[in-house]
């Protein structure tokens, strides 16, 4: 089990449980984390869902995200629904921020967490930052969100965040973590695929701020790393967590 603020509430962890029961380690992390979202997204009314032999019809009032929906679902159709009519009868926490996130965390395995730099940030250590709601603010290295999420308000315009991270899923989550938020999909956050230790990277500069906890243990390959130091003669060391 993750170390994770979700973990203070007893009912996170049995479920976390129930679902990995469930799945045996024998489903895409991706599966798993579309499959809960679609049953997230529907206990708060803001998608219907239709089980009908092994295939859901996803409804939204916002095409977009409907969109958004099925293209994830229909990566891997037949064992989503198959998980979605199994977590039906789990019964989720309500009002967990960021919960699919906390699930997708933990299932996955520490070496990819290792791999990747991909270990989520405390909720507790954003409590005293304070973003005005209409400025844009972006996270470059997201993942599913939860940085942001604990510290925008409801009153913040979605279209005003921007989350980027190199990990797919991560950012699917995030969609649904601020759709859920926000309760509503009429106007949605922009992700986008992106991987800052491009030194072409660029963030808008009309984004009045950047909060970000880096995926510090990310491992570099030798190009990365000679083309980082090229970039940036300020750096003084080959290791990955000095880069």
């Amino acid at each position: 089990l993750t170390d994770s603020s979700v973990l203070n509430n007893h009912s996170s962890k049995v479920v976390l449980n129930k679902i990995i029961e469930i799945t045996k380690n024998k489903h895409k992390p991706d599966s798993i984390a579309c499959a809960i979202c679609l049953i997230l997204l529907e206990n708060k009314n803001i998608i219907t869902c239709n089980l009908i032999k092994n295939k859901i019809n996803i409804f939204c009032t916002n095409q977009t995200f409907q969109n958004f929906i099925n293209d994830w679902y229909k990566q891997d159709k037949k064992n989503i629904s198959k998980l979605y009519a199994e977590f039906k009868s789990i019964n989720f926490p309500d009002n967990a921020l960021d919960f699919a996130g906390y699930i997708y965390e933990s299932i996955r395995s520490v070496a990819d967490k290792s791999q990747s730099g991909a270990y989520f940030t405390p909720s507790r250590i954003t409590k005293e930052i304070i973003i005005p709601s209409d400025e844009y603010v972006i996270d470059p290295c997201s993942g599913t969100g939860s940085l942001i999420l604990n510290i925008v308000r409801k009153n913040h315009d979605p279209q005003k965040i921007l989350l980027r991270d190199i990990d797919l899923t991560a950012l699917r989550i995030a969609k649904v973590n601020f759709v859920l938020f926000f309760g509503s999909c009429d106007k949605l956050i922009n992700t986008k695929i992106v991987d800052i230790t491009n030194p072409e990277t660029t963030i808008p500069d009309y984004c009045n701020h950047i909060i970000t906890n880096p995926p510090y243990g990310l491992k570099l390959n030798s190009g990365q790393k000679r083309k980082l130091i090229k970039s940036y003669p300020e750096i003084k060391s080959a290791e990955s967590f000095s880069i």
